[in-house]
């Protein structure tokens, strides 16, 4: 979810299963998971059929919907990839911040290959010169891996609550039954 939020486009999260995260004692804030991630939340349960309605509703209000600010999860790289955007589309050719974003992230990836092609020897040597400025030793990939970890660390306590499991009979059951002595 948070790869889709970086695109910019309207995103609408189906949390699935949630009837049973709340018979485990789950609870999930939707509305505070919807401000994290820019995106509407709509709980749902694909097997009961639960949710299904409101999902469809929040899908065709997306269609209509106007583009999000794109969710930024490394602020210097996403910075100075607009910056030589802008200088590239000012040379001719045709990337948007978001492609070269994704060349300067994804080294030797399918995105560098789609920059080398679409743009000159030139603007691809000041890629890969960008990327070792930017990456400070370690890959970006891996900058980006820990950035986007430390953000979900964020999230998910704060729409999170957990009550203690609740030990059903069969639970109970299978604990005293496993024991050594009884068990055997």
């Amino acid at each position: 979810a948070t790869q889709l939020g970086e695109l910019g486009l309207p995103v609408v999260i189906a949390l699935n299963m949630s009837d049973l995260a709340e018979s485990e004692g789950i609870r999930i804030d939707g509305e505070a998971l919807a401000r994290a991630l820019n995106a509407d939340v709509v709980p749902i349960s694909a097997a009961a059929g639960t949710g299904l309605p409101a999902l469809r509703d929040a899908l065709a209000r997306a269609l209509d919907a106007q583009p999000r600010p794109r969710a930024v999860v490394l602020p210097e790289v996403q910075a100075q990839s607009a910056a030589f955007a802008a200088r590239i589309r000012a040379a001719g050719h045709h990337l948007t911040d978001y492609e070269v974003e994704r060349a300067l992230i994804d080294a030797r990836g399918v995105a560098e290959r789609r920059f080398e092609y679409a743009t000159s020897p030139a603007l691809l040597a000041e890629l890969l010169d960008l990327r070792a400025r930017l990456s400070t030793g370690s890959s970006l990939a891996a900058m980006e891996a820990r950035a986007r970890y430390e953000l979900i660390n964020r999230v998910v306590p704060a729409v999170e609550r957990r009550e203690p499991p609740r030990r059903s009979l069969r639970d109970r059951i299978d604990a005293w039954t496993n024991q050594p002595l009884v068990g055997s």
